[in-house]
């Protein structure tokens, strides 16, 4: 027996298992509720397939084979110091854990339960990719957990679909700390020296080469621009390998975008997996910055994180989209030639009789705000000066004529 059955109790009763929710090689995860408040929770359960069995009880865990006890008891170590790193990252879209406890010879936490999906899910489920605007909707969300985590020197190190809940509400909760690793403060670089492990096509260069040196906020970023390709387009992330073999300039065959994908999100995955650490963002201010900054008026707008010490540079946008606003001011520009044109033409008309001294009704006075002086002919003049006197654009500013 794998798993605890339903209904089994813990911690005197104040916990009850109602079912399996998930499975993997380091802990079993459970449906249960806290019968004190008669809340639903997670419980993680620290079993490790291949080295721990259930007692004939069917809770008790032991270890099958006693060469395996002190790598049991270094991995329960670890599962602890999980849940302790997880408590003190307070941030609503990151998985909360309420209680630790050891029982049944092995240990376990409590958690916030998620009434939802991974995203990982959720891509089967719908059958189809996720929308460009679906992904900056939860993509705040996202870099939200993501500042709270590195500020709190640690890095996830485990960032795809699958360790990403999303609510029935579209609230998205970062989980699975279990790769995660404190920075450290001196000199950088992880605080153990243990294997990481990681999952092809989300990590790094360095994370592969477990090159704990090299380990940084950037290495989660690259496990971020994997995860929006993967949910932009289905298709699994390539390798640091295969996007180095691939020559062309937009990294399009190993980066087949589906044709609704704007290059800006392009430019952002691309930017974000790039192979060499130092040309991806380091901050998740920068990665903010970038999208307020490129996405035209009609996207929505992303919590903006104040900038600071910025070191990647950007990678370049579409201008087109940044320039709504001298189309706008060309036409009104157009606007106010053709009604100067349309007064001239009015004036043309009422010139002789001005000229003789005959006073002009109000009517057409309101009409006529061409100067009087103008004389018949001068079009080129009357033009110029409306010109000179309009709204011009110099260099992306606005000057008035004199």
């Amino acid at each position: 027996m794998q798993h605890l059955q339903p209904n089994t109790t813990l911690q005197g009763g104040k916990y009850r298992i109602e079912r399996v929710l998930g499975q993997g090689g380091f802990g079993n995860t459970y449906v249960g509720v806290n019968t004190v408040f008669n809340e639903r929770v997670a419980i993680k359960e620290f079993f490790m397939k291949g080295v721990t069995q259930r007692d004939d009880n069917q809770t008790t865990v032991s270890v099958s084979n006693s060469e395996n006890i002190d790598s049991f008891q270094q991995q329960k170590e670890k599962f602890k110091k999980e849940a302790r790193r997880i408590r003190q990252l307070r941030n609503e879209h990151i998985i909360a854990v309420h209680d630790m406890f050891e029982e049944n010879g092995t240990a376990y936490y409590v958690m916030d339960y998620v009434d939802g999906e991974n995203l990982a899910e959720r891509l089967k489920r719908t059958g189809h990719p996720m929308t460009e605007q679906e992904v900056l909707e939860i993509l705040p969300q996202i870099l939200d957990a993501l500042n709270t985590v590195h500020n709190a020197s640690i890095w996830h190190l485990d960032l795809k679909p699958a360790n990403i809940m999303v609510d029935k509400k579209g609230n998205i909760k970062l989980i699975d700390f279990g790769a995660s690793k404190q920075l450290n403060a001196h000199k950088g670089g992880a605080t153990t020296s243990t294997a990481i492990s990681y999952t092809n096509g989300y990590a790094p260069r360095e994370q592969m080469e477990q090159n704990y040196d090299k380990f940084g906020s950037w290495t989660d970023f690259y496990s971020l621009g994997a995860t929006l390709y993967n949910l932009l387009t289905k298709n699994h992330p390539p390798l640091p390998t295969d996007i180095e073999d691939d020559l062309t300039e937009d990294k399009q065959k190993v980066f087949p975008f589906p044709l609704n994908i704007g290059c800006t999100m392009k430019k952002l995955v691309l930017w974000l997996m790039n192979t060499n650490l130092r040309h991806r963002p380091q901050k998740v201010e920068e990665i903010s910055s970038f999208i307020n900054s490129s996405f035209n008026e009609n996207t929505i707008l992303i919590d903006s994180f104040k900038r600071e010490n910025t070191i990647a540079e950007y990678p370049i946008v579409n201008e087109k989209n940044k320039r709504p606003w001298l189309i706008r001011i060309l036409f009104a520009c157009a606007c106010f030639l053709a009604l100067t044109l349309i007064g001239w033409s009015i004036y043309d008309k009422t010139h002789e009789s001005i000229a003789h001294g005959v006073e002009a009704k109000e009517e057409d006075k309101t009409m006529s705000f061409i100067p009087l002086e103008a004389k018949k002919g001068n079009l080129e003049t009357i033009v110029q000066k409306i010109i000179d006197n309009m709204v011009r654009v110099e260099g992306g500013s606005f000057i008035m004529g004199a």
